[in-house]
């Protein structure tokens, strides 16, 4: 039922494409993965990306899109679409991608430390 849901408010439009991202921001990792999975087989992830270096409202909503995505732990598809990208949009991702994964590691250090 979920992973319905899910596929129907990615073929909402802009709309669907909202819930979906909060919902990746969920704490539920099902939830998650459903509301990433929807993106990506909508092609909203894609789409995310292709307006990255856009410098309006299009490209700040990806931008946010992006890193929501990112932070919700999904990498490999966001790579798959990398050489389909401009030199400018492949540099923004790059960017989202690294930082994300730095600030990731950092949050996790006191964690791990924490446990030692």
């Amino acid at each position: 039922m979920r992973t319905a849901a899910a596929e129907a408010l990615g073929k909402m439009g802009s709309s669907g494409e909202n819930a979906l991202l909060k919902l990746v921001c969920s704490a539920e990792t099902d939830i998650r993965d459903r509301a990433v999975a929807a993106l990506e087989s909508s092609g909203a992830t894609a789409g995310f990306a292709r307006q990255l270096a856009a410098e309006d409202k299009r490209g700040r909503r990806a931008q946010e899109a992006i890193a929501s995505i990112v932070c919700a732990g999904s990498r490999r598809h966001l790579t798959d679409v990398l050489p389909d990208l401009g030199e400018t949009e492949r540099q923004i991702l790059g960017t989202l991608l690294t930082v994300t994964a730095a600030q990731e590691k950092v949050e996790s250090e006191p964690r791990a430390r924490g446990r030692a």
